[in-house]
């Protein structure tokens, strides 16, 4: 897995950079019926698992960076007291936790917004499945999603030179370093033969004369699993796919990277 760093939750909550399509969480609350007790794998900031609560979900959040855990904490203080105890938080790499208790098993997991990405060998996307199944009920059901990266743009960004690309700005973040606007620029770097993509990115903290007083860089390197491989490693443990959606209904190729995945655990 990567490191915890890369996500900043201010950033995360505040819309900084390259952040998730908010539309993709349509997909997730569609197929989610309430109650249910869910697992969401990498629960960020909350973005999906306090919507949940609010929807008489219990949800379990798990994720390796304490300050994402810190930030679902604080949102879980102002909940409705009769809903708080239907949220709790382990702050871990979810592959150092599968569920031993038989008793204790999921109606639903979600593992949201490029998760299954940051297993960067097909053994290591086979060891989360694997563990998933430790922590659901048979007939329960994965629900994921991987951005749209066809093989063509990918192949752009193995060839040099790197192109910085700017990401548009947020105004008023509130920063350790005071209220600041940041505009954020990356570049990406695609290795072909294993279909690694390492991002980088620059934070640039603009005061209010309008130039920047910091600059900070996070790193990320992400496996681009196609659809073929995520879905024989899913079989391979057990789940059977049932649907796969593109969110402009696209016909695209299963050897590229794409989809939000519907998998259910056969009995």
């Amino acid at each position: 897995m990567n490191k915890t760093d890369f996500y900043d939750p201010i950033f995360y909550d505040a819309g900084v950079g390259d952040t998730f399509n908010e539309s993709r969480l349509d997909f997730y609350f569609s197929k989610i019926s309430s109650p249910q007790r869910i697992l969401d794998i990498g629960a960020g900031t909350g973005r999906v698992a306090i919507p949940l609560v609010l929807g008489k979900n219990c949800v379990t959040c798990i994720d390796m960076s304490q300050s994402m855990i810190d930030t679902i904490n604080s949102k879980k203080s102002v909940l409705p007291y009769d809903l708080r105890n239907n949220l709790t938080t382990i702050c871990s790499p979810f592959e150092k936790n599968p569920n031993t208790d038989p008793a204790f098993k999921m109606d639903t997991i979600v593992a949201v917004d490029d998760f299954v990405l940051h297993y960067r060998t097909i053994e290591c996307l086979d060891k989360f499945f694997e563990d998933t199944r430790s922590w659901l009920k048979a007939g329960g059901k994965l629900l994921t999603d991987v951005r749209t990266r066809r093989n063509s743009k990918l192949n752009e960004h193995s060839q040099k030179p790197f192109i910085l690309n700017a990401l548009g700005y947020v105004e008023d973040v509130n920063t350790e370093f005071g209220t600041k606007t940041i505009m954020t620029y990356y570049y990406e770097i695609f290795d072909k033969i294993n279909r690694n993509l390492n991002t980088i990115c620059q934070y640039h903290y603009v005061g209010d004369k309008g130039l920047t007083e910091v600059i900070k860089h996070t790193e990320l390197i992400q496996r681009m699993h196609t659809n073929n491989e995520i879905v024989a490693s899913a079989e391979k443990n057990g789940f059977v796919v049932k649907d796969i959606k593109h969110e402009s209904e696209e016909n695209l190729p299963d050897d590229e990277t794409w989809g939000m995945f519907e998998m259910i655990l056969d009995a």
